[in-house]
């Protein structure tokens, strides 16, 4: 199910990752400030071993700028996704999917990310009260 609770916040970003690629084993999810040298020892997951279909719940996360890594589960040395310089302002209210990439090799490889991004949705129109 998407986010309930739209209802945005000045002072933090709601956010949640899903892990909806049914082709990737469970994967480490890593969320670091901008610049953190991702290959540090201290460097730790966020979220360890998430497997197909799990999610982190929703997240309160400051405003700021953060790179963000998934890898396998326990495993470092290879990156699936990486994300720099992301910038999370207060107020904003995410669902991240990642999906499996096309079938048609038109995206790679690689897992791919759905960003659903609730403050730019409308309602829809014909929706039932």
């Amino acid at each position: 199910p998407l986010i309930n609770d739209r209802r945005p916040v000045v002072t933090e970003t709601k956010l949640r990752v899903t892990h909806g690629s049914p082709s990737t084993p469970a994967v480490d999810l890593y969320l670091l400030a901008a610049g953190t040298d991702f290959n540090d020892a201290s460097v730790t997951p966020a979220f360890a071993g998430v497997p197909f279909g799990a999610d982190t719940g929703i997240l309160s996360i400051a405003p700021g700028v953060y790179d963000v890594y998934v890898t396998p589960a326990g495993n470092k040395g290879v990156v699936a996704i990486e994300v720099q310089d992301l910038a999370l302002n207060g107020g904003a209210v995410l669902d991240v999917i990642a999906r499996d990439p096309a079938g048609d090799g038109t995206e790679g490889a690689l897992p791919q990310l759905i960003v659903i991004d609730y403050a730019s949705l409308t309602e829809c129109p014909n929706a039932a009260p």
